[in-house]
């Protein structure tokens, strides 16, 4: 049976395992070599003749020593393969020894088993009668005991209940002592709230005064600069009118004088132009005016050239303002910005201030309850020391009766409930104490922070300071200084712009003069000989002009002595003009001013009125929350006293307790007599089940054991068959492997002899160029049979390690390899055979080595 097993299971565990590894390992180095090989070969499959050897070159040597290397490769590979089939076959025999050994014991242990099952049988059956009789004395008892169990109960839900309204009433202590403090805490804040808004009022009162007296002061200003326009109005008609008469007579005398010089500029006019337009023509026609008019011409382009210079240095010089003024602008505007910040850091420090100050003044509330917390808890001792030494007692009367020998069980059942009661009232005082305790010793941790309050708290005002002084700094200091930075730019810029228009101007002027130079230039050249008849003509207008400004002459000292009357006036007239804009001036200042101040004492009105109202509304909030206050120092007050409540109803609640103890401890004695010998009939009823269990599932797992062991002999049994199989196999492709090495190495020999012979025919053989790579006797001192060594193989190796042969490359010198190798086919099924089967091998080993806790052999 069980060989028929183990022959089913290696059929369907063979034939998984070879495709599991097959697919993994179809193009393995022994396969690869082969086919290289066969493939390598000429394509006749005939060997290489004389003539095929005289076309032996140094790469085909080359690519036969690569050929050589990797047959030594595979070589080694397969040896490695064959070793570690060898390992597995020894795994498996070890593992199936193992398996043959743990089967015969399992099958000693089911046997012994058996037997054990039954005497546990016959032990429960006993236990079990007993197990009855006690229930029945169990259930009688059982009922006595209930009654007072349940009086029992109901006093001790009624002391819970007043434990926990003692716990509560404690609680509401902390609740309302915390709102007693942050009313406080309320009433502090308002109380502050109200000395700034007091503060408030009063700067307001204080401006409007000031601005009061300002008005005044400027109204006062305003009337005195009316007046005194006044007086500056009448001088000024005064002067006007003195300066009409003036002109009147100025303006007859003049009438008469522009007659004649009318006249006079007449003939003036008529000389003037003959004597223009025969000087005209001489500057224009002459030698002289043209020698000019080149050297106006010259000079003329010169000034426009200066003059365009100019204006690149003016544009220049503009450009730099400008970029002037945006930096001056920016650095005004980032100083702008920064105020917002600055202003929200001074509101920052004061919240910190304000919360710093809260935080102190609860602390502090806090130090100053903690005198009457040490005192309850001092009271708090006291009972629990009272209690403990209750207790103590107690117990040590319950121990002296007990090793006396002397005592009845019913005196020691009293004693015993004498130490349970004073146990719990011991209990109940180390709870109230401890809860004490803890507040008291977390009010004094508070307590201890109260110096680091008081120092954040000055911490918190130095900030405010510094922000306060860093706000002043940019407002009154830094932006100041960058207005007047950027003021001074602009003025650079309208300076420069300024500067920019007038070189535009000149330069516009000089173009056109170089223009008006060269075009006079070319007028002169263009025009003869009418000079003669121009200065003729001139010489007789002048005659005539000559007898016309004697006349005019003549009646010019009149209008002389006219106009300096006039003058006069006028001098008057314009220094009074110029004092009475000077009055007007000041006055309309004046009135300007009296406007602006009598808006700000407006506004100024505006904000006291608001002021008021945040006092009053802060005055109210003082009362609202001293009420709070009140309310929460009552609430905290009878949270007091109901707690003393509580503690007097948990003390009455406990001495009722301890009397339904005393009632329950004597229904209890005979409960307890009647539970322990039902205990200990189900105990030993229990240890009998529990031992024929114990005894079923030994037999069962023993059993189970048995059959498992038996499987792994099974599959043990296959893997060895499996693993001896791949050796074999695996020493047949160390074989195929070793006449293919050898074949390759004949090869090599052959090609590489042949190379240098045919090198030493065509002369081409030097002590400097000859081949260090061909392996042969001559050059390199190796073994000269055929076939070559591993040492040759190894020394030839390392002179080729640097070339790139690949299996394409090999496609000549390899014929004599062929016949000594199976074909493709061949090897690559002996290949897959001989790996799949090792594969199988070693995991049927696998398996059997975790089945033993032997993982670690492979």
């Amino acid at each position: 049976m069980r060989k028929h097993e183990a022959k089913s299971k290696k059929m369907i565990m063979k034939p998984a395992v070879t495709m599991a590894v097959t697919a993994g390992l179809m193009l393995s180095p022994v396969m690869q070599t082969m086919a290289f090989a066969q493939s390598a070969a000429p394509a006749d499959g005939q060997p290489m003749v004389q003539a095929d050897l005289q076309k032996v070159d140094e790469q085909a040597v080359k690519d036969a020593k690569a050929t050589m290397d990797l047959a030594k490769d595979k070589l080694d590979k397969a040896n490695e393969q064959l070793a570690a089939a060898q390992d597995v076959l020894d795994a498996a025999k070890t593992a199936q020894a193992d398996a043959q050994s743990a089967y015969d014991q399992a099958a000693a242990d089911t046997e012994a088993a058996e037997a054990d099952v039954q005497a546990a049988a016959d032990a429960k059956n006993a236990a079990d009668q007993k197990l009855a009789e006690a229930q029945t004395a169990y259930d009688a008892a059982s009922a006595k005991q209930s009654d007072a169990s349940k009086a029992l109960e109901q006093a001790t839900v009624t002391y819970e209940a007043a434990k926990a309204g003692r716990k509560d009433a404690f609680g509401k202590i902390e609740t309302t002592k915390q709102a007693w403090v942050d009313a406080k805490a309320a009433v502090h804040a308002a109380k502050k709230a109200a000395v700034e808004a007091q503060q408030a009022v009063d700067e307001a009162k204080a401006k409007i005064a000031d601005l009061e007296q300002q008005v005044s002061d400027a109204q006062a200003a305003e009337d005195a600069a009316a007046d005194k326009l006044d007086a500056l109005q009448a001088e000024l008609d005064q002067a006007n009118a003195e300066l009409a008469a003036a002109q009147k007579t100025l303006d007859e005398k003049q009438a008469e004088l522009d007659a004649a010089k009318a006249d006079m500029e007449s003939k003036k006019t008529d000389w003037y132009g003959k004597v223009h337009a025969y000087l005209d023509a001489f500057g224009k026609w002459g030698e002289g005016a043209i020698q000019n008019l080149t050297e106006a011409k010259d000079a003329a382009a010169a000034k426009a050239a200066d003059a365009q210079a100019a204006l690149d240095q003016a544009n220049a010089k503009l450009e730099a303002a400008k970029q002037d003024v945006a930096t001056e602008q920016t650095r005004l505007d980032a100083a702008n910005a920064t105020v917002p910040q600055a202003e929200q850091n001074i509101e920052n420090a004061k919240a910190a201030l304000a919360a710093a100050q809260d935080e102190y003044d609860l602390i502090k509330s806090i130090a100053d309850s903690l005198p009457q917390y040490r005192q309850n808890l001092d009271n708090a001792k006291q009972k629990l020391d009272g209690e403990q030494a209750a207790y103590t007692a107690a117990a040590d009367a319950y121990y002296q009766a007990q090793n006396s020998g002397t005592a009845t069980q019913d005196e020691l059942t009293s004693l015993m409930d004498a130490v349970n009661a004073t146990r719990g009232t011991f209990e109940q005082a180390q709870g109230a104490y401890n809860d004490i305790k803890a507040a008291v010793d977390e009010r004094e941790a508070q307590a201890a922070t109260l110096g680091d309050k008081q120092a954040a708290v000055e911490a918190a005002q130095q900030a405010v300071d510094a922000a306060q002084a860093s706000y002043d700094d940019i407002v009154n200091n830094y932006i100041p200084t960058c207005q007047a930075q950027l003021k001074a730019a602009q003025d650079a810029q309208t300076a420069a712009e300024q500067a920019v228009a007038q070189a535009t101007g000149e330069k516009a002027a000089a173009d056109e003069a170089a223009k008006d130079a060269s075009d006079a230039l070319d007028e002169a050249l263009s025009h003869g000989d009418d000079l003669e008849q121009l200065n003729q003509a001139q010489i007789e207008a002048g005659n005539i002009f000559a007898a016309a400004s004697s006349k005019y002459q003549g009646l010019k000292p009149g209008v002389d002595a006219a106009t300096g009357v006039r003058d006069a006036a006028k001098g008057v007239a314009d220094e009074k003009q110029a004092g009475y804009d000077a009055g007007e001036k000041a006055f309309n200042a004046a009135h300007d001013k009296t406007v602006l101040l009598q808006g700000q004492l407006t506004d100024a009105q505006g904000a006291l009125v608001d002021a008021q109202k945040a006092l009053e509304d802060a005055v109210d909030e003082i009362d609202v929350k001293k009420g709070e206050r009140a309310a929460a120092k009552a609430a905290y007050e009878q949270a007091l006293s109901d707690y003393e409540d509580a503690v007097n109803a948990e003390q009455k609640a406990l001495d009722a307790k301890e009397t339904a103890e005393g009632d329950l401890a004597a229904a209890q004695e005979a409960f307890d007599q009647a539970e322990t010998a039902y205990q200990q009939a189900a105990t030993a009823a229990e240890a009998a089940g529990t031992a024929k269990d114990a005894a079923d599932q030994k037999l069962a797992d023993l059993k189970a054991a048995s059959e498992k062991a038996n499987g792994i002999l099974i599959e043990a049994v296959a893997a060895v068959e499996v693993a001896q199989g791949n050796v074999d196999a695996a020493s047949a492709a160390v074989d195929d492997a070793q006449d293919f090495y050898t074949a390759a190495a004949q090869n090599y020999k052959y090609l590489s002899d042949a190379y240098e012979s045919s090198k030493t025919e065509n002369g081409g053989g030097t002590a400097e160029g000859g081949s260090t790579e061909n392996g042969s006797t001559d050059s390199n001192g190796n073994g000269s049979t055929q076939g070559g060594s591993d040492q040759a193989a190894g020394a030839n190796g390392q002179q080729a390690a640097g070339d790139t042969a690949t299996a394409q490359q090999a496609a000549d010198g390899t014929a004599a390899a062929k016949g000594t190798m199976p074909q493709t086919g061949d090897s690559t099924l002996l290949e897959v055979s001989v790996i799949s089967g090792m594969g199988a091998a070693a995991i049927a080993a696998a398996g059997l080595a975790r089945r033993r806790g032997l993982h670690a052999a492979l």
